[in-house]
C-alpha cells in the first residue's frame, strides 16, 4: 500500500494495481482505504466501490452499447483510480461476461497509468475463484499481496492500542487472554476488545 502511494516507488511499474487477499477480517478493508485516503492526500481521486455495488455496475456495463455505455462508464474516464473492496461477487461460474468487463476496464486503466487497489478471498489465481484469464492476469500486473492473520504480536499490539484509547490500563493477564485467543480475524478481535472496555466501564 505504501509503495503504491508512494510516487517514486512506482514510477516505472508497468500498472498501478494492488491487489490484497486473505481470510476474512485480516484488515484488507482497513488497507485499502489507507491507500486511498493516501492517494487522496496527494490529490488523486479513486472511485471507491463494494464488491456487490461493482457487480451491478459491470453488469449495467455489460448490458449497455455506445453513448450509453460511454455515460455509464464517464465517472471512471474521469478518476485517477478504481478502488474495490471485495470482487467475490463476480467471481465464480456464470459471470464470465462480468469478469470480461472487469478485465477490459483493467486494461484502460493500465494503458491510462490509472490506479487500480482490490481485496479478494484468494489470490486472482487460484482455482476458487473460477476467474477469466484475462482478469486474472490483470489483477496480477501490479502488486499481488497476501495479508497473514495477525500473530500474537500483533493481537497485543492491537489490544494495547483499544485499551490505550480508552484510558484503561489492563494487566498484563487481560493482554494475555486475548492475544492467547488466536483469534484470525482482526474485526473479532477489535470486537473482544471493545467488549472488554465497556464491561470495564459498566463495572465502575
Amino acid at each position: 500500500a505504501v509503495d503504491l502511494v508512494d510516487p517514486d516507488m512506482n514510477r516505472e511499474q508497468k500498472a498501478r494495481f494492488l491487489y490484497m487477499y486473505g481470510n476474512e477480517g485480516c484488515g484488507k478493508t482497513h488497507l485499502l482505504y489507507a491507500a486511498v485516503n493516501g492517494l487522496a492526500e496527494s490529490g488523486k481521486h479513486l472511485i471507491v466501490f463494494d464488491g456487490k455495488e461493482f457487480a451491478q455496475y459491470l453488469i449495467t456495463a455489460a448490458s449497455l452499447t455506445g453513448v450509453a455505455r460511454e455515460i455509464h462508464l464517464m465517472q471512471l474516464h474521469e478518476a485517477d483510480g478504481l478502488a474495490v473492496d471485495d470482487i467475490g461477487p463476480i467471481a465464480g461460474n456464470g459471470m464470465q461476461k462480468v469478469q470480461q468487463e472487469f478485465a477490459s476496464i483493467l486494461d484502460y486503466l493500465s494503458q491510462e497509468g490509472k490506479y487500480g487497489i482490490f481485496t479478494g478471498r484468494y489470490s486472482p489465481t487460484d482455482w476458487h475463484w473460477k476467474l477469466d484469464p484475462d482478469l486474472s492476469s490483470g489483477l496480477m500486473k501490479g502488486q499481488p499481496a497476501e495479508i497473514e492473520d495477525p500473530r500474537k504480536l500483533m493481537r497485543e499490539m492491537l489490544a494495547e492500542m483499544v485499551f490505550d484509547k480508552a484510558n484503561l490500563k489492563p494487566g498484563q493477564d487481560i493482554i494475555s487472554f486475548v492475544a492467547d485467543a488466536r483469534i484470525t480475524s482482526i474485526r473479532t478481535l477489535l470486537s473482544l476488545c471493545y467488549q472488554l472496555v465497556a464491561q470495564a466501564y459498566g463495572g465502575r
